[in-house]
């Protein structure tokens, strides 16, 4: 089923002080449905030997050969479960379990019910709409697994699935991964450190050494199948952990001192949050944590209010004004028709300039961001006009295309334009590369890639582009307007301000700010309905 012949791999340059010689000549054959355990020190090169046959690393030679086919990349017959257990954060647990299936192309129904049946194999029937964040790392493990059987795999690639979860997870785990793996009879390439679990899972054990790495020993394990907790105990085991270990020992490199036991206790310290000063520890807990989010708001704006109100009577009429009086303003404003002409015409630049933005600064920003030589072509030029006030340019867009909307729309785009492509090409670099070999590992093609790895992964950046894109072009719509025909709310605000009319300069100045505020708020709603994993994230 499986041949890898004198594989050698080297990192680095030859002429290069850090070149590293991971693999020399590494040679086996592994048949159909056999369980085999690559067992080694770290620095050993069974990562890098795992990821060769998965197709996702190259080998400088040698060759593997999955039933006579030699491997030149990933591959629809290997399934991969990735040390990090490779979940993608913005999917469910029943979204990652079918994504195989999804990149592969089966139909809806067909990946509904094999996926139903992995999950409910693995005992996470009733979590399938969880994300990865609210379960634990064992039932994150249990999801890779669910994911890598999915496709029925001819050979199934393990990178030390269990080193992060502790004993007892560990131990529930090795046994469900056997059970599902008597039913299916796939062969199986798992790497791990830990001895015990070597034997109790193998039916081989080829033992590797380190620097460079290399086969110190391939042990057939001999013990009868299904396994169990007590064969741990037996003769036969008590005698493979002496020759694996005198195997290890041999070539074990003296700085490695890391035991079985040691792979298994690996637990993260649980993070205290730091206790609150001592006025904040009056309030009650469900406060604290936003449990009144909205009420909160609408306090604080009315204590806003209403000391606007009692300190604005104090003052000159000329020079401010206070809410009641501001309100009391806004009847005769709109009667006129002049709030809501004014109004409209400020929406109507806004709105095409933050449409266009948003258009054309995401899709470059993705663009940069994942194609190195986009990124070459466009960023010195975009780092000019980003770094250019916008206040410099208006001449020339009065020049180029007059008073009218043109000019006001120019202004608005080249404002919200920069922060939208600059937080949209950061959330692309800021993808993570084990996600993307996720989807590499599945044999996804680029455009899939992009769908539903990158623009998902990038979302909250692009997301943060839009906010503060918005207080940008409300700002550049005001000034356009200002320099330009004195139309629109800008225009309101020069004619209100020459007149010492202050009531109605501050109906405008609220008017503006709360189109920026709801502009924003549907930003949050469009996170929230798009970026759900976020959200419950931050709750959690």
């Amino acid at each position: 089923m499986l041949s890898v012949n004198t594989l050698t791999k080297v990192y680095g340059k030859a002429d290069s002080a850090d070149r590293v010689h991971v693999l020399d000549g590494v040679s086996f054959d592994v048949p159909e449905n056999q369980f085999v355990c690559l067992l080694g020190s770290s620095g050993c090169g069974k990562t890098t030997l795992l990821r060769i046959v998965a197709g996702l690393t190259e080998q400088d030679f040698g060759v593997v050969r999955i039933a006579g086919h030699e491997v030149h990349g990933p591959g629809q017959d290997r399934s991969m479960v990735f040390q990090n257990y490779g979940l993608l954060p913005w999917r469910t647990v029943f979204g990652n379990v079918e994504f195989a299936l999804e990149v592969r192309g089966a139909l809806r129904a067909e990946r509904r019910e094999i996926c139903q049946e992995y999950i409910n194999r693995v005992g996470l029937g009733g979590f399938e709409n969880h994300y990865p964040h609210q379960i634990s790392g064992g039932m994150q493990q249990r999801v890779a697994l669910a994911r890598a059987f999915s496709k029925s795999p001819k050979i199934l690639l393990m990178d030390e699935p269990f080193a992060a979860v502790d004993m007892q997870t560990r131990e529930t785990l090795q046994d469900e991964l056997l059970q599902i793996w008597n039913s299916m009879r796939t062969t199986v390439l798992f790497v791990t450190h830990a001895v015990d679990e070597a034997i109790y899972l193998g039916d081989r054990v080829i033992v590797m050494g380190a620097k460079p790495g290399h086969i110190n020993a391939d042990v057939i394990t001999n013990l009868p199948r299904p396994r169990s907790e007590s064969d741990k105990s037996s003769h036969r085991f008590e005698e493979l952990r002496h020759i694996i270990r005198d195997a290890l020992h041999d070539k074990r490199s003296p700085h490695d001192h890391r035991t079985d036991t040691d792979a298994t206790l690996s637990e993260a310290a649980t993070a205290k949050s730091a206790p609150a000063g001592p006025l904040l520890a009056l309030l009650p807990q469900r406060i604290l944590r936003g449990d009144y989010g909205l009420i909160v708001r609408v306090l604080s704006v009315a204590a806003t209010l209403g000391v606007w109100e009692w300190f604005g009577r104090s003052v000159n009429p000329v020079f401010a004004s206070y809410p009641s009086a501001i309100f009391a303003a806004v009847p005769e404003m709109v009667v006129s028709g002049r709030l809501p002409t004014a109004f409209l015409q400020s929406l109507q630049s806004l709105s095409i300039g933050l449409s266009l933005a948003v258009i054309f600064g995401t899709t470059i920003g993705l663009l940069m961001g994942r194609y190195r030589l986009i990124d070459q072509i466009l960023d010195t030029q975009i780092s000019a006009l980003y770094s250019t006030p916008n206040v410099a340019l208006i001449p020339l867009f009065i020049l180029w295309f007059g008073l009218g909307l043109t000019a006001k729309v120019a202004i608005v785009f080249m404002s919200a334009f920069f922060p939208i492509i600059v937080n949209t090409y950061s959330g692309v670099r800021n993808v993570s590369r084990g996600l993307v070999e996720v989807a590499l590992a599945e044999t996804a093609n680029e455009a899939q890639i992009f769908s539903k790895i990158v623009a998902p992964a990038a979302l909250p950046f692009i997301a943060t582009g839009f906010r503060l894109a918005i207080g940008r072009a409300v700002v550049s719509m005001v000034v356009a307007e200002m320099f330009l025909a004195l139309s629109g709310l800008g225009g309101a605000i020069v004619v209100y301000g020459n007149a010492f009319n202050t009531d109605k300069l501050f109906v405008v100045i609220i008017v503006l700010a709360l189109l920026g505020v709801s502009l924003t708020e549907s930003v949050r709603v469009f996170e929230r309905k798009l970026a759900v994993w976020k959200e419950t994230e931050r709750a959690s």
